[in-house]
């Protein structure tokens, strides 16, 4: 029941590239004591390149050694394995350094991957001896040190990774974009469903008894007021959560001409993070009061829906309706000739149809979309790192009361249809009935 754009929320963006592109103007602010990582790709390369030396050194030991114990021979092979050691160690603290140049890293990723390749298959296989694997870890030391003094400046660095933030940050607003025009075209159809069950109440005053029009006409009014009083909270919420989205969109701009367009200066860039800043704050303030306010207006709203069985009188005003005849001849021939059960189910099929497109269902897909809004402000806490959102059990123990509500209003309707059915039979197809019919 519940509107089918809570299902695209769950696919939103991770919320943590928010607080990446905060540590990415921290970078830039403190540029000196910024963090340098290293060349990550490189890192990621040796690990196999020196978990498969590692492996097989001591294989390649005993091909090196064989069956005989000379001294002289143990000796070498010893001093071989240092090398090893000692030249893999100088290429991991490259590696381990401030990142090269993308060239650089490039080039150097290549050696240590194509190295890691051909020493991969197990030794004894390609028949590979010690010295092999040293002469190898030679070639792979030389080709990455020839590199190894093109790293990038600590503001090259950063300046990357702000370019990459930026880069990211869009498509996080992109994305971020998309879900609130979602909720802002939902509560827009939620103010034209609600205005249609205002227009069309008059239209069927006519066919109800005066006490059952007061009572279909307070539980609207009833309705009515709490879901607009619900709503204006939500759109505010929508607003501040938009502003923030703009404001960031804003500051993601002024990042990317300081890094890359040298266009804005860090004057500039620094008022449009703290505007961002300060937009954040307002947005997450809103949806605590937000959720706060609308978690108690729904839990009233469930409880007036079901202590005062509204909806079942929205669905006995559809029914009442659904009693005046507007079918074609072939229709209620087909109605009258038909058994028992048949008749029974043509009836209820009516009375779907009828309790669907009526008060019911207008007012049905009403709280299908606030219970979807409701979830959609959940989410909200989560993706913005505010945790859980309080008294959530409140807000699932109201959604239960009023889908439940639903569901009786429903069913209550249905048991109707024999009554109906009896109704249709003695209007439609009494001797006089039929006499009409023929001359029609």
């Amino acid at each position: 029941m519940k509107d089918d754009h809570a299902a695209e929320l769950s696919n939103s963006p991770p919320p943590v590239r928010p607080h990446g592109f905060a540590r990415t103007f921290c970078d830039l602010h403190c540029i000196r004591d910024a963090v340098r990582k290293g060349d990550d790709a490189i890192l990621r390369a040796l690990e196999e390149a020196v978990e498969i030396v590692g492996k097989n050194t001591q294989i390649l030991l005993e091909h090196y050694v064989g069956e005989k114990s000379g001294v002289s021979l143990a000796e070498q092979a010893a001093a071989l394995r240092r090398g090893v050691a000692a030249q893999l160690s100088e290429v991991l603290q490259v590696a381990q350094e401030a990142p090269l140049e993308p060239r650089a890293s490039l080039a150097a990723q290549r050696a240590v991957s194509s190295f890691a390749g051909r020493w991969r298959i197990h030794p004894a296989g390609v028949n590979a001896s010690l010295r092999m694997l040293s002469d190898d870890v030679s070639t792979l030391h030389s080709a990455v040190m020839a590199v190894s003094g093109r790293k990038l400046s600590m503001v090259e660095e950063v300046q990357q990774g702000s370019v990459r933030m930026a880069a990211s940050m869009n498509d996080f607003l992109k994305a971020k974009a998309h879900v609130l025009g979602l909720y802002h075209e939902t509560a827009g159809k939620g103010k034209r469903v609600q205005r249609w069950l205002k227009n069309h109440f008059e239209r069927k005053l006519s066919l109800m008894t005066e006490f059952q029009e007061a009572r279909v006409g307070q539980a609207l009014e009833t309705f009515d007021s709490m879901w607009w009083g619900i709503r204006r909270k939500l759109d505010g919420y929508l607003e501040a959560a938009g502003e923030h989205t703009q404001a960031t969109r804003r500051a993601v701009d002024a990042l990317r001409g300081y890094t890359s367009q040298c266009r804005v200066n860090f004057d500039q860039l620094k008022a449009a993070y703290a505007a961002s800043a300060r937009a954040e704050r307002n947005a997450h303030e809103v949806l605590k009061k937000t959720w706060s306010e609308v978690t108690f207006q729904v839990g009233l709203l469930a409880s007036r829906v079901v202590d005062g069985g509204l909806l079942d009188q929205l669905a006995l005003a559809d029914v009442k309706a659904a009693q005046v005849i507007d079918a074609s001849r072939n229709e209620i021939d087909a109605f009258c000739t038909s058994d028992g059960p048949a008749a029974l189910k043509h009836i209820r099929a009516h009375l779907d149809k009828v309790t669907d497109e009526g008060f019911l269902g207008q007012t049905q897909r009403q709280i299908g979309i606030l219970l979807g809004e409701m979830e959609m402000l959940q989410h909200r806490f989560s993706a913005a790192g505010l945790g859980g959102a309080p008294h959530a059990e409140v807000a699932r123990e109201a959604a239960v009361r009023l889908e439940t509500a639903v569901s009786g209003a429903r069913s209550g309707a249905n048991h109707l249809a024999k009554q109906m059915a009896e109704h249709w039979q003695h209007q439609l197809c009494g001797r006089v009935s039929r006499l009409f019919r023929w001359l029609w």
